[in-house]
């Protein structure tokens, strides 16, 4: 047994799903609602949350992983990357932090797409940029949040994607930290406004010298499409 679920159980029921023991501080202690909680508690209130969570995801058609950390989720993203595969990494403190973002667009296996849709013009190659990121074998990102019903929230000034997201890659890895999990979409979108969004325009202005925004929001209900989206979601917090 592991934290009261057995191997049997979990592999019968949840094939994809890996045991999962904690969870962010700062997520638990608002999903408790009460103050700081013992190493037990954390430990059980994120066993209840991840597996909730995971479980809901897999109902609605994504692939789940539920793995240690960034360190795990790097060589697991490495692992289901197949050589000479188009790949385009969307714009995510996760991927850098993690190393993720290096990891593929300096890979001499892969063909990285954001290397080669930065060397052109985007007055008179528009086009072509578009096109290469809309539709890569595999794009890899991450969401803002992930609700406990299995819904994934993703916000972007941009936008840009959100095609490879909805349909245009083959394949989509998205790799969740675990303080990203909330109850619902109103949570959610409560943790764009007042968390995700001031981290990421502080990111942009430092980065681009340009403030960020909340322009475009997208929610993935389900996919229905089995295998096409990969959810690596993540026993530490990680990203925005």
């Amino acid at each position: 047994m592991i934290d009261g679920w057995s191997q049997e159980v979990r592999a019968t029921r949840f094939p994809q799903l890996v045991d999962a023991t904690r969870i962010g501080d700062a997520n638990v202690e608002r999903a408790a609602g009460k103050g700081r909680l013992d190493r037990r508690s954390h430990r059980h209130l994120w066993f209840v949350l991840g597996w909730r969570t995971a479980r809901a995801l897999a109902a609605h058609g994504f692939t789940v992983e539920v793995l240690d950390d960034a360190h795990a989720a790097r060589a697991r993203v490495a692992a289901l990357l197949p050589d000479g595969a188009t790949v385009f990494t969307a714009a995510s403190e996760t991927l850098h932090l993690s190393g993720i973002e290096d990891d593929i667009n300096d890979s001499d296996r892969l063909i990285a797409i954001k290397p080669r849709a930065r060397a052109l013009d985007r007055q008179s190659q528009g086009a072509e940029i578009r096109r290469l990121t809309t539709t890569p074998d595999v794009v890899v990102g991450s969401v803002s949040a992930v609700t406990e019903t299995g819904a994934l929230v993703a916000v972007s000034a941009s936008g840009s994607q959100f095609p490879a997201y909805t349909g245009g890659a083959s394949k989509v890895i998205l790799i969740v930290g675990a303080q990203k999990v909330v109850p619902d979409l109103n949570a959610a979108l409560d943790r764009i406004e007042t968390y995700a969004y001031p981290l990421e325009d502080l990111r942009a202005r430092a980065t681009y010298g340009r403030p960020s925004a909340i322009n475009k929001i997208l929610i993935v209900n389900a996919e229905p499409l089995p295998g096409r989206i990969t959810v690596l979601l993540l026993r530490e917090a990680i990203g925005f």
